[in-house]
């Protein structure tokens, strides 16, 4: 990026322009078929991240996540794929997660 900034005449529109050649080979191509954690919602093998402003109810919803993958059972009304579940959090305390463990469980 510094480069760039640094040398904005080597970056001209026809560097960025897309092209009929560029495209046509694909569009006779069918989609990729995916494998979803979370039906139509969230491709597996694909990482994310969860951000906002503070108690707006991240860490609840991971938990939900969480608790969908360890039994299989559906998050949000949708299919969710058993497996392993791991939330790594640099904030999070043990009383937080103890929290938002009880309130996902209820829910």
């Amino acid at each position: 990026m510094a480069h760039a900034i640094m040398n904005p005449e080597i970056y001209s529109e026809e560097f960025f322009a897309v092209t009929n050649a560029d495209i046509a080979p694909r569009l006779g191509t069918p989609p990729i078929k995916r494998e979803y954690l979370v039906k139509d919602w969230l491709p597996l093998g694909i990482g994310g991240l969860l951000s906002g402003v503070g108690a707006i109810g991240k860490t609840t919803l991971a938990m939900q996540l969480g608790a969908a993958v360890a039994t299989g059972t559906a998050f949000l009304e949708k299919d969710c794929k058993k497996g392993l579940f791991y939330y790594i959090s640099a904030r999070t305390t043990n009383a937080r997660l103890s929290t938002a463990f009880t309130v996902s469980r209820n829910h």
